[in-house]
């Protein structure tokens, strides 16, 4: 009954560490990766550090095997299995109680974080705080076309933006751009 207890115990403390001093599930943070057009589409924090890894899905998703998941199973484990030993159960039957017990717990966890991650806005608001800062363009801009640049917001977050250059040239990939407006939401640059 000790053993399931303190598998019990120890699964929830880490848990509520883990919630209390945040990141985890739906946070991101990806050292040395450049990210392609599709890295921000729904939401999620991105730290740059330059290096070449394209067209990442960064959603911030909750993952099935993520950490809270796993405390959250092994809180259910470590609960029923010392119920079920304290009742007079066998190891064998404790064990399995709480196996099936801990899957429910973390089914029952993750289904709470994925709700939760959906009600978050997916959307950045962009606002004219970006008209005169340096962007990268991550795709080039044909004449009179779209193409996309790399910006950072006021928090330091990297923003993916739809852009179209000033006079209608072409502007190759890799080149540095000052943003001078939004039309929408696209910005319009110049080199």
């Amino acid at each position: 009954m000790l053993i399931f207890a303190a598998i019990c115990i120890g699964c929830a403390l880490f848990f509520i560490v883990s919630m209390i001093l945040g990141g985890g599930d739906a946070d991101s943070d990806f050292h040395g990766a450049d990210l392609g057009h599709e890295g921000l589409e729904g939401g999620g924090d991105v730290a740059h550090s330059g290096g070449d890894v394209s067209q990442h899905d960064v959603t911030g998703i909750p993952k099935v095997f993520s950490i809270r998941v796993i405390m959250l199973f092994g809180m259910g484990f470590g609960a029923i299995g010392a119920i079920t030993r304290y009742a007079g159960a066998s190891m064998a039957f404790s064990s399995l109680y709480g196996f099936l017990s801990g899957i429910v717990f973390g089914a029952v966890g993750y289904s709470f974080f994925r709700m939760i991650f959906h009600q978050q806005a997916s959307t950045p608001m962009i606002s004219n705080s970006l008209a005169g800062t340096t962007a990268e363009v991550i795709t080039a801009i044909p004449a009179n076309g779209l193409g996309q640049v790399l910006a950072s917001d006021n928090y330091g977050r990297n923003v993916y933006l739809a852009a179209r250059s000033e006079d209608g040239s072409t502007i190759p990939a890799n080149t540095s751009v000052t943003i001078i407006s939004f039309s929408g939401s696209t910005v319009i640059v110049k080199k």
